[in-house]
């Protein structure tokens, strides 16, 4: 059995609340990966791919609904990052 002492990494999601776009920082983005926004109710309502090498991604949002979301972001080694957004 391994196990694994790194620790999940940390995205950086701004502005927030945001309106029309938010940026999500990848910080040590070593693999691929898949950033998805979910409404409140766990619905997916936007995802997109993060790339090996990738820092920033900028994601469109200015047709969804006010509200909190959460943006997750999970690597191909199946770690997952989650973080709460509000879109205004």
């Amino acid at each position: 059995m391994r196990i694994s002492t790194s620790e999940a990494p940390e995205i950086k999601v701004y502005p927030n609340p945001a309106a029309n776009f938010v940026n999500v920082d990848l910080p040590e983005n070593e693999m691929t990966g898949t950033l998805s926004i979910l409404s409140a109710s766990g619905q997916l309502v936007r995802s997109v791919q993060s790339y090996e090498g990738e820092s920033s991604v900028q994601i469109d949002i200015q047709d969804l609904q006010k509200g909190v979301y959460m943006v997750r972001w999970v690597q191909s080694d199946e770690q997952v990052v989650v973080k709460k957004l509000i879109v205004q």
